[in-house]
């Protein structure tokens, strides 16, 4: 939860001195007090109070020497009392009266001489005189809080208490509040939060003396979860016994939509900071000066506050200054007006950390001095800068010109170099200022460097000004604390950074020294004083760290230098000072201060008195007085000028004309200046021009009906009462039009005519937008009837159809007139009467009919009256055509009907027969076809909805129920003539009045894309075991052939949102528009994959601009939407029922979001925009909180300049796949570009069509066909292809089912329409699915290929060329040549390209690349670019650097950016790289680590200031996994190494194997494992052709190594045949059966494959199928013998393809691998494809010969390929291998010798997750050897989604799975979902189908293996038994322990049971083993001698290094640095950040 900071501890010691770092610790007893110490000088007194815990808190009492002290909780928790500055101390007896533990010891801050104990309970403590005596009172709760005390700045006696009421189930907050002093106390409010008074400062005046606010729970808030969202702010003048009012923040906050997240009193202001209900919007800072009038402070453009994230810094009676945090250590300055509401920027870059204190002080001596640090990002370096004039203007602080001894700096003479100091964040334990003291003026001190940077706080040293840091002078090395004393007499310092006996002090400003020696010796960790440091006293807390038997407590040393002066000053002994910086006025004053003179020898002896008053003297003003005002910035020559788009602070909301504006200056807050220059007269400006978003509020009469908003941005409404009123200028001014105004109607086809009907019955028309009106001569007056008054010809403008009455309203023959003019109403001429509706026959789509026809709904009987409720009794309704529009040509089409429509190119009527109701459809007006639904398929065809349509489709959507709260349909989809509907989506949710609405929503400027709602248990609602429906939302891409959930970004993986759509939302939730294709706004909810839709008020508001791909929140609480300017704008406008005083809007399409306040806040109605969505003006419409109508334009029309061609893009739909093809071809719709600040307005751009290869959505099904439920066209009934008497299984040619939509523009590519072989007897099976495939011949074989985070493809092929595809391969663009490397990051969509001398990054997965220059030149051999893992812009990059007389070198350089700026961070280095990884998070995110040599280095801060080194002497160094691995010589030059092992960079171990594990020379490589632990394989033996090793396993911390198996199968290249499988525990290895004759070169390797369950524990042979792939019984020579007859799995060391991995992530218990049954495993040309789907259990061969093979669809799709010979075919099986179909892949390239040649594939990809249904075959064609590359896509099959279902096991398609039934594996249960074996379905979505059914199972022998020290016992028992024999461990005398053997598998969870671990206790006697003894179970060093082939590397797709080490190459090596990232890796969620090397420690810890 936000808080909104107080001052970071700003407060005077006296009133505040929480030892820094420390925390409030329980109670405990006190200590002894000590005696008085030794020291050199005999004349400072001193004593010491040791303590056995750290104290907490130390106050000294305000001007008197009494002192608190509250001891830790170890020590009692005790409370001392001294009253002579801390010399003697005693304990306050009266706390052990308080029943319980202290709680905390708090200072009056406005009673000097009160004070409180308050205890943990209701019993506290209270004293009035400074401690000497203590009164008793009670509190009727416990505190709350470590601050649970507010003061009152006027009244002391009066305070608020915060508590805690516990009494009930539930804590609640409690406040209490007392006028006398807590004599007795009151309930102040529940459920607060927090309560301040309003006059908690002295300086705050201007408010009732009572008042008090509060943050407080939202009243009536249910039991649950509460957030932000739910504080409010209270506020009462009587402490809430009769006032309680909800502050509204002056109607501008809506509190039930908005959350109060801070409040503040801060000198004369109240703040409060307001988080909105937009999602990630930024917090609103509200302030007041009175405590009644609140105002919104304003920041300069583009500034935003984050919740957590601004802290209010130290500020002045005049000014609030807050620092805002804009980095993750950075922050910007800004300090406000007199007001505090209009801020300007102070200072960027502030230096932070991460607890939000800001390196930022004030000097208290002199208003508007400060001193703060700066982090240079570009550098990474922190750099010091101080102000004379509260941040109007900032210098560098100039250094000593020598140091202490009189040497010059190193870096004198260079321009950087400047004086550097530590500030709050480098927490140097300084208690209260840092700088400086109240009673010192013109003395500065602090710790630091001089240097272009800060340098390292034990590299820095004490600096000294006595000038108010004009000057400076170094006087002492070293890091020290420092502690001015006696008003600047007399300076003080203690060594910082060790252990020390000496005290330094200084009475002459540091020139000179004298040292006291401490009777111990003691880490010291804070000097503290009095708060104005007038006493000549102070006391050092530190821990003692003497040989004494006191070592390790605590010391709190007094310290009394008073006798150090042998005289008291005098007159002569005092100087005047003053600051001078650029003359003597500063600030608009001069201050002379009295202070004592340097070296003067005297004591000035104020303590308890009274700080001497400067004299001021005002000056006149100059312009230095003066800075740049809100939104101005200065220019080069001083000057301000407006920035870009930013308002003039003065602009009034209403602005016409002219106004007074700023004159871009204001005098500096604080400056007192007088006369002289003036600068800040504000000026007269124009209000046009202006960069602002415009608010025009205009009043009604009464409430608005219609808008309509013209393309010229005016706007015309209709109110309630019938008035009009117009607007020519966007809303500013409006003028009143017609009156008595029935309807207003525009022409569909020109915008500008407008038609208005009066009720008085005349027609009233407008040519020009409502300008001007002309009377209409109609023909009769408007019917009353409900029947439409007009239609307008698309073609033909002037034509009007007119739909008038007669003889009504109460005539007898009351009826219809239809007329028509071809005139634009001039004249008029009779169609029809008695009809309903009538439209023009011509459509803007339907065009094959006559231009002149006219369709009507017309009555069969003519007589009587339309308005007679028995009128359509045996009356039919008729469609009617007119001909010529002319009723001599009547001509009735259809004869019974209930309603026609006209849509895109089709015709429809609803046909009635009886009780039957019979959709026809004509697409040439005339002939009209019954259309036809799926015969097989039950539907209720009484009531049906026509839905937005297509040009190629009509969609339907059928009622199946109507009963009320179980109203769902059924969704159709016509073929291309409407005629033929298949179902498109089951069960969609319908409501309203008899289940009238469907939930279809087609957002506009989309061609493709469709919404819809589906109802999840319709089924159960049918049976009546349902009452209530289960909603969810999904999209189409394709035009409703396929549908997916809508994802969203709200929650973890597998989060959808369910959209409200028509049935649900009171007005049009869903918003869209023309112009602004891909936007859509949206009300819902977000959830898994098990949410569904919820109720609409508790909705939020979503936006997408994907087109509907995504789904970002943007408001909390329904919205409505507006779209502006063709999208460039957006805006959302709360929708509840409540006042809304603001709304939100974007100019970035959702990046960031503004607040813009509404002139006074309204209860919203409605909000108007243009249709389009092209004009820039938003107008909002409601009511104000007194009733009155009102609409709001908001108007962007003065925003930003005019757009140009360079400043738009192009935008295109990209479906769920990657596709971006909709009717075959790519529409790229025009789109301002995301960071240009323009508007498009009129300018001329757009879209551009780019034609597509034919795939299965641009095919429907053909007649007599329809789709099934896997969207396959299937024949119904006969076929009329299929020959008379033919028999079955005759062959037969006839058609597919499908024909090409004619609206598709495609070419090429699949061709479903082409006739087919049919069998007969099986005709009416669904035709043989083709897949969509296609062949791309490349310039260069490929070298590289990547996918990113989505679907985009990258490949590199070996002659540098780029090619990227953003569909996963289907379609590719030519990107870049002469590339070196690529790198994709893994988490964002973020490409890089490198090329010799530039980096090319894109940010949008390869759309558009953005160029820069890589800083030094391109190294072959290094790894040049380290991307970091988890942010996409921060580079690493290595590379040559040369220089006249330096020569050549390596060195390292970082950029934040992506590249656009990189700075220089280490030269002569191997290579630098990141240390964090996806899978090792311990180092911190900002951690690089470097190989200089054999030394690795190590830097947090990119080697700016704090280096490490971590490892010397080192030969290698990689990460795998969460270790560190490094080979380090032990023992330089020899040859003898070790393995280090770290888990945090910083501290590592050294590896240590059994004593048996010899002969580790040969090399070792490093394997990815489970997590936990670390695998390493040593080789034992590595001649070519007979390499093995032996597999060691680590504990949790890498360091001691257990053997896992021995003889382990590699190659010469390090690859291990080892593979770790996706469940856990479970990996697969081969190993060398035959080692003894393989070394003697007897034999070659005979190979066994084994596999473990229990990660390395037990190893077991693969059971070997009975039968083989043709049913065949496999020979064996003994099949019970798993020796002689068992599966064997070639693995990495034979593989062609190193990607081709046993299993999939995605498909659990699926394993697929080429081998063969036998003894042992043969030649990989001599093996089959063998499957198992249950882990490794149980194997099938599921077909012959060597296959490269690939999982898709989470292991729905396996495809073969084969690895033997060319081939021109691929294998594939969607039943998990149970059948293998055949799809031939070669395509017809032309005449030749290459045509349909075959292709040696060398590589089979898809997605790294194996989710995706499209793969990627790379190979070589035979002939002419051309590089090949074949796209797959498995998406044309067409299956039927499958189903996920947990509560209905026959529906879903997924069955539970487990490894064995029942049975825990490391402690838990987990259960898997996959398909079921023979469901023809595809996966297609990554459903979360993992449970963990059971945790914490009691521990069994499974959860343990075998300790360091112990392998299974060889006789087979099981246990683990000592590698070698071992004497006893030492024998305590009675007992020894004897260790178990046992450790628990780091995977596991297990509790309890069977606890193997623990070491067994024996009785013995006393003697036992040595530690020598004990050694011999270590392994010392490690031979390397020389084994070139431990230092490969290589990775593979399981993750992680194969080969140790990684190393760092040196120039020359052939390294191909392109494999850190070749090979794919799992995708794992990252593991949270966490840092290894920042905890906060304790004052006084130990070192």
């Amino acid at each position: 939860m936000a808080r909104l900071r107080e001052p970071l501890p700003r407060r005077p010691r006296a009133a505040s001195s929480q030892l820094p770092g420390l925390v409030l610790l329980a109670l405990c007893s006190i200590l002894l007090a000590a005696a008085g110490s030794a020291h050199a000088d005999d004349t400072i007194k001193s004593s010491t109070l040791l303590l056995k815990d750290v104290p907490q808190v130390l106050h000294f009492f305000r001007d008197s020497p009494a002192a608190l002290l509250l001891e830790g909780a170890n020590a009692g928790g005790a409370v001392l009392h001294s009253p002579d500055r801390g010399s003697s101390w005693r304990k306050i007896d009266q706390t052990s009266a308080l029943g319980a533990r202290v709680h905390g010891v708090f200072l009056h801050p406005f009673a000097k001489d009160t004070a409180f104990i308050i205890g943990s309970g209701t019993n506290h403590l209270k004293t009035t005189d400074a401690g000497q005596s203590w009164t008793a009172f009670t509190t009727p709760m416990k505190p709350r809080g470590p601050a649970p005390l507010e003061f009152h700045a006027q009244e002391p006696t009066h305070a608020i208490f915060h508590a805690q009421d516990c009494s009930g189930n539930t804590c609640i907050d409690q406040a209490y509040f007392t006028v006398n002093g807590f004599q007795s106390s009151a309930l102040l409010l529940s459920r607060a939060q927090t309560c301040k008074f309003a006059h908690s400062s002295p300086e705050f005046q201007l408010a009732e003396s009572k008042l008090v606010f509060c943050v407080a729970w939202r009243e009536g808030l249910a039991r649950g979860p509460r957030t932000a969202m739910d504080l409010t702010l209270v506020r009462s003048a009587d402490y809430f016994q009769s006032e309680h009012t909800l502050v509204d923040f002056n109607g501008a906050v809506n509190p039930a939509a908005a959350g109060v997240v801070g409040l503040s009193v801060v000198q004369k202001f109240i703040t409060a900071a307001v988080l909105p209900a937009a999602a990630g919007a930024d917090l609103d800072l509200y302030v007041t000066l009175d405590g009644a009038s609140w105002a919104m402070a304003k920041f300069p453009l583009a500034s935003t506050l984050r919740e957590n994230a601004y802290t209010l810094v130290e500020s002045l009676p005049y000014s609030l200054s807050v620092d805002v945090l804009t980095g993750r250590l950075t922050g910007t300055l800004y300090t406000s007006n007199s007001n505090g509401t209009y801020f300007k920027t102070a200072l960027t870059d502030t230096h932070r950390d991460n607890n939000g204190r800001t390196d930022f002080e004030r000097v208290d001596w002199m208003p508007g001095l400060i001193l703060a640090n700066q982090f240079r990002a570009d550098r990474g370096d922190i750099v010091s800068r101080i102000s004379w004039d509260e941040g109007a203007h900032w210098h560098d602080l100039t250094p000593p010109a020598t140091d202490v001894s009189g040497k010059a700096w190193p870096c004198g003479g260079s321009p950087e170099c400047k004086l550097h100091l530590h500030s709050v964040t480098s927490n140097t334990g300084t208690i209260g200022k840092l700088y400086s003291e109240k009673s010192s003026p013109g003395i500065l001190t602090g710790v630091g460097s001089v240097g272009v940077r800060l340098a390292n706080y034990e590299d820095s040293s004490v600096f000294v000004s006595r000038d108010g840091g004009v000057s400076w002078k170094h006087v002492r090395d070293g890091a020290h604390h420092y502690r001015q004393l006696d008003s600047g007499s007399l300076l003080v310092l203690a060594d910082n950074e060790k252990a020390t006996d000496q005290i330094h002090y200084s009475k002459d400003g540091g020139d000179s020294w004298a040292t006291l020696k401490l009777a111990r010796a003691m880490r010291v960790r804070a000097l503290m004083t009095d708060a104005d440091s007038t006493s000549a006293s102070l006391i050092a807390f530190g821990t003692v760290r003497d040989r004494s038997s006191d070592r390790g407590t605590y010391a709190v040393v007094h310290l009394d230098f008073a006798g150090v002066f042998a005289r008291k000053c005098g007159d002569g002994d005092m100087e005047p000072w003053q600051l001078k910086v650029a003359g003597d006025c500063v600030m608009g004053r001069t201050m002379k201060f009295s202070r004592v003179k340097p070296g003067a020898g005297c004591l000035v002896g104020r303590a308890g008195s009274p700080i001497p008053q400067p004299e001021i003297r005002e000056c006149a003003c100059e312009e230095d007085d003066y800075e740049c005002d809100l939104n101005f910035e200065p220019t080069r020559d001083g000057k301000c000028r407006q920035v870009d788009g930013a308002p003039d602070p003065l602009l009034p909301k209403l602005c016409s004309g002219k106004y007074m504006g700023s004159s871009g200056y204001r005098k500096i807050p604080g400056n007192v200046c007088k006369g002289g220059v003036t600068l800040d007269t504000p000026v007269e400006r124009e209000c046009t021009g202006t960069a602002q978003v415009g608010v025009f509020p205009q009043s009604f009469p009464d409430a608005v009906q219609d808008a309509i908003v013209l393309d010229d941005g005016a706007i015309l409404v209709r109110t309630a009462a019938g008035d009009a009123f117009r607007s020519d200028d966007a809303g500013r001014t409006w003028k009143e039009s017609l009156k008595g105004v029935a309807l207003l109607a525009q022409h569909e086809h020109v915008p500008a005519r407008l038609f208005m009907v009066l009720t008085s019955g005349d027609v009233w028309y407008s040519g020009d937008g409502g300008v001007n009106f002309a009377k209409v001569n109609v023909p009769s007056p408007p019917n009353l009837l409900g029947v439409r008054l007009f239609d307008f010809h698309p073609g033909e403008p002037d034509w009007i159809l007119y739909a008038g009455s007669r003889d009504c309203p109460s005539g007898p023959k009351c009826r219809t007139e239809v007329s028509v003019s071809r005139d634009n109403g001039k004249s008029w001429a009779a169609v029809d009467d008695y009809t309903g509706k009538c439209l023009f026959s011509r459509d803007t789509e339907f065009r094959k009919v006559a231009k002149d026809m006219v369709y009507c709904a017309a009555y069969s009987r003519k007589e009587g009256s339309q308005r007679d409720a028995r009128f359509e009794l045996n009356n039919d309704l008729q469609l009617v055509a007119y001909p010529g529009a002319s009723a001599g040509q009547r001509r009735v089409l259809v004869p019974h009907i209930v309603e026609y429509f006209v849509d895109h190119g089709f015709l429809l009527t609803a046909e009635i027969k009886g009780n039957e109701l019979t959709l026809l459809v004509s697409t040439d007006g005339t002939a009209f076809t019954p259309i036809q639904f799926p015969p097989d398929l039950a539907l209720d065809k009484r009531a049906f909805t026509v839905l937005a349509s297509s040009p190629s489709r009509v969609f339907l959507d059928v009622v199946q129920s109507a009963i009320d709260g179980r109203e769902h349909g059924a969704l159709f989809a016509s073929n291309d003539d409407g005629t033929l509907y298949s179902l498109a989506l089951r069960d969609t949710n319908r409501g309203g009045a008899l289940g009238s609405v469907a939930d279809f929503y087609r957002p506009h400027g989309t061609r493709s894309v469709v919404l819809a709602n589906r109802v999840m248990n319709a089924d159960a609602l049918r049976s009546g075991r349902a009452s209530q429906k289960l909603v969810q939302s999904f999209i189409s891409f394709n035009d409703g052939g396929q549908w997916t959930r809508l994802p969203s970004t709200e929650c973890d993986d597998h989060c959808f949102v369910q959209l409200h759509n028509a049935a649900s939302s009171p007005f049009p939730a869903l918003v869209s528009a023309a112009s602004a294709g891909g936007i859509v706004f949206g009300v819902g909810h977000p959830g898994n994959q098990d949410a569904y839709l919820g109720r609409f008020d508790d909705a939020d508001a979503y936006l997408s601009v994907t087109g509907g791909r995504t789904w970002t929140k943007v408001a909390r609480g329904p919205h409505r939407a507006a779209i502006l300017d063709r999208g460039g704008f957006l805006v959302a406008v709360p929708a509840s029922a409540a006042l809304t005083g603001e709304v939100k809007w974007t100019w970035n399409y959702g990046e960031t979001w503004e607040s813009l306040a509404l002139p006074q806040p309204l209860r919203v109605a409605d909000v108007f925009f243009h249709a389009n969505g092209t004009t820039p003006t938003a107008y909002v419409h409601g009511r104000t909180a007194a009733g009155e109508h009102s609409v709001v334009a908001i108007d962007f029309s003065q925003y930003a300049r005019a757009c140009t061609t360079d400043d738009m893009d192009r935008w295109t739909l990209t479906g769920s796949t990657g596709d971006q093809c909709a009717l075959g071809e790519k529409v790229h719709r025009p789109r301002r570009k995301p960071g240009v600040k323009c508007l498009v307005g009129k300018l001329d751009v757009q879209a551009t069509r780019e034609v597509c290869d034919c795939d299965v959505d641009d095919f429907e099904c053909d007649v007599n066909h329809w789709r099934d439920d896997a969207g396959r066209c299937v024949l119904q009934g006969a076929d009329p292809d299929k020959p008379a008497n033919c028999p079955d299984g005759q062959e037969y040619t006839g058609r597919s089912g499908y024909r090409r939509i004619s609206a598709s523009a495609c070419k090429g590519g699949l061709d479903l329409a082409r006739p087919v072989t049919k069998i007969c007897g099986k005709e009416n099976e669904p035709a043989p699915s083709m897949i969509f495939h296609k062949q791309f011949v490349l310039d260069a074989p490929i070298a590289t290929h990547l996918y990113t985070a989505k679907s985009t493809v990258v490949v590199l092929d070996t002659s540098g060329q780029v090619l990227i595809s953003p569909d996963e391969g289907k379609s590719w663009t030519r990107g870049e040549s002469s590339v070196r490397g690529i790198f994709v990051h893994q988490t964002h969509d973020v490409v890089f390209l490198v090329k010799d001398t530039t980096l090319l990054s894109s940010r949008d997965a390869g759309k558009s690349f953005q160029s820069t220059k890589f800083p030094a030149e391109f190294v072959d051999g290094i790894p040049p670019l380290a991307v970091h893992p988890e942010e996409p812009d921060w580079l690493l990059f290595n590379g040559r650097v040369c220089a006249a007389g330096t020569g050549c070198h390596v060195a390292a350089f970082f950029t934040k950016d992506g590249g656009r700026n990189w700075h220089p961070m280490l030269t002569n280095v191997a290579a630098c790289d990141w240390a964090r990884t996806p899978s090792f998070t311990m180092a911190s995110r900002t951690g690089i680590v470097c190989r200089i040599g054999d030394v690795v280095k190590y830097s947090e801060d990119f080697y700016s200031a704090t280096v490490d080194t971590v490892l010397t002497n080192v030969v290698d160094l990689t990460t795998e996994g969460e270790f560190v691995v490094a080979v380090v010589d032990q023992v330089a030059g020899t040859g003898k190494a070790a393995l280090a092992i770290s888990r945090n960079v910083f501290d590592f171990g050294r590896a240590q194997f059994p004593a048996n594990a010899d002969a580790l020379q040969e090399g070792y490589t490093t394997l990815p494992s489970h997590p936990g632990s670390l695998l390493l394989n040593v080789a034992l033996h590595r001649e070519q052709g007979r390499e093995f090793g032996r597999l060691f396993k680590s504990n949790s911390n890498g360091t001691l190594f257990s053997v896992v198996r021995d003889n382990v199968a590699q190659n010469d290249r390090g690859f291990v045949d080892y593979e770790v499988l996706s469940i856990p525990g479970l990996a697969v290895l081969n190993v060398v059966d035959n080692p003894t004759d393989v070394v003697a070169g007897k034999a070659e390797k005979r190979l066994k494959t084994m596999m473990t369950y229990d990660d390395g524990s037990t190893w077991s042979f693969l059971r070997a199928p009975a039968t083989d792939s043709r049913g065949q019984r496999v020979a064996c020579a003994d099949p019970n013998d798993p020796m002689a007859c068992s599966l064997h799995l070639h693995s990495y060391t034979e593989r062609r393809d190193p990607q081709n991995v046993f299993d999939a992530v995605s498909a659990p218990g699926l394993m697929l691998g080429v081998g063969n049954v036998g003894a042992k495993l043969d030649r990989y040309t001599d093996g089959n494809v063998f499957l198992t789907r249950d882990g490794g259990k149980s194997w099938r061969e599921v077909q012959k010969g060597a296959f490269m093979y690939e999982f898709g669809d989470h292991g729905a799709i396996l495809v073969l390929v084969n690895d033997e010979q060319p081939t021109r075919e691929i294998k594939y099986s969607i039943d998990e291998g149970a059948s293998f179909r055949i799809q031939r892949i070669v395509a017809p390239i032309g005449s030749g010798a290459t045509e349909e040649a075959a292709v040696r594939f060398s590589l089979i990809t898809t997605r790294p997750d194996a989710t995706s249904q499209r793969f990627l075959l790379f190979g070589t064609r035979e002939g002419d050897g051309k590089p090949i590359m074949h796209f797959v896509d498995f998406a044309t099959l067409r299956q039927r989604a499958c189903v996920f279902d947990k509560a209905d096991s026959e529906k879903s398609d997924f069955e539970p799975w487990t490894l064995e039934s029942n049975k825990c594996f490391y402690g838990q249960r987990i259960v898997y979902y996959r398909r079921k074996e023979g469901r023809d379905c595809a996966v297609l979505t990554d459903l979360p189908r993992t449970e963990q059914v059971t945790q914490n199972c009691a521990c069994t022998r499974d959860d343990y293996e075998c300790d360091f020290g112990y392998h299974l016992d060889p006789a087979g028992t099981g246990n683990c038994v000592p590698l070698v024999a071992t004497p006893d461990p030492p024998c305590d005398g009675v007992t020894r322990l004897v260790p178990s053997g046992y450790r628990k598998h780091p995977l596991s969870v297990c509790a309890g049971g069977n606890e193997l671990h623990k070491p067994r206790e024996v009785y013995c006697r006393a003697g036992g083993m040595s530690a020598g003894g004990w050694a011999a179970l270590f392994l010392v060093p490690i031979g390397i001698g020389g084994a070139a082939f431990a230092f490969m590397r290589h990775k593979a797709r399981g993750g992680g290094h194969i080969t140790l080490p990684d190393r760092f190459p040196t120039p020359g090596d052939v390294v191909d640095w392109f494999d850190r990232i070749r090979h794919r890796v799992r995708y794992s969620r990252l593991r949270p950040q966490f840092q290894a090397h920042h905890s906060s420690t304790s004052l006084l810890e130990d070192d």
